[in-house]
């Protein structure tokens, strides 16, 4: 968690192109919705939503 912000958004992007979303990527890419920087939260968002759809 004490990795820059850029980091964390690079990382929910790259969850986001993994092709069948398990439980597990799913539960990361949420855990970073509670993240301390809005722009990771945005991102993380913004996944799920893509995922859900």
């Amino acid at each position: 968690k004490d990795e820059n912000p850029k980091i964390r958004r690079e990382a929910v992007r790259i969850l986001s192109d993994i092709k069948g979303h398990n439980s597990q990527t799913i539960n990361m890419i949420k855990s970073l919705l509670n993240d301390p920087d809005n722009s990771v939260k945005r991102e993380a968002t913004i996944t799920l939503k893509k995922i859900w759809h």
